[in-house]
């Protein structure tokens, strides 16, 4: 869960961690602004009562959560407004599909036009409809499992442009 890289939203990456010191070990969301230089802490939803794992993400350029709870069902909330507790919404609780076992790693990779949700569930592409509320399994043709999937953005930022020093 922490191998995952920084989602880049409003600016900042962000990605779960574990607060130092909690005997329950709950997840916070933190954040680095990159033009500030400054790590905070963002808001999460209320997630209500039980036993759930997190995942960071991002669907139309906002923040998300996946709040996987364990074979039961997969919550996505998305943060309309960055930084604001108040603008989390439960976009989809999406039931786990029948013939799939509970698995320790799920993620959303983007938010397609026509109201569906292409997620990430261990090495399994799946297509969820959030009007028919069904599943599609995509063929990828020529590929033996899919082990590695995320979404891809051009910037005009060069990764060398920090030399360690300084600016």
């Amino acid at each position: 869960m922490f191998e995952e890289p920084g989602k880049l939203v409003n600016g900042t990456l962000n990605w779960a961690a574990a607060r130092r010191g909690d005997p329950n070990g709950s997840l916070i969301v933190v954040s680095f602004d990159l033009a500030e230089e400054v790590f905070d802490e963002v808001p999460q939803p209320d997630y209500g009562i039980g036993n759930y794992k997190l995942f960071v993400g991002v669907l139309k350029d906002c923040l998300c959560m996946i709040c996987d709870r364990g074979g039961n069902c997969v919550d996505v909330w998305m943060m309309k407004e960055y930084g604001v507790k108040e603008s989390w919404s439960k976009l989809v609780s999406m039931p786990y599909m029948p013939e799939m076992m509970p698995i320790d790693f799920s993620r959303s990779l983007c938010f397609l036009k026509y109201g569906g949700i292409l997620m990430y569930f261990g090495n399994i592409l799946v297509l969820y409809d959030l009007n028919e509320k069904t599943f599609k399994y995509p063929m990828l043709n020529d590929v033996r499992g899919c082990h590695e999937a995320d979404v891809y953005l051009e910037t005009l930022v060069s990764p060398n442009a920090y030399n360690g020093i300084g600016r």
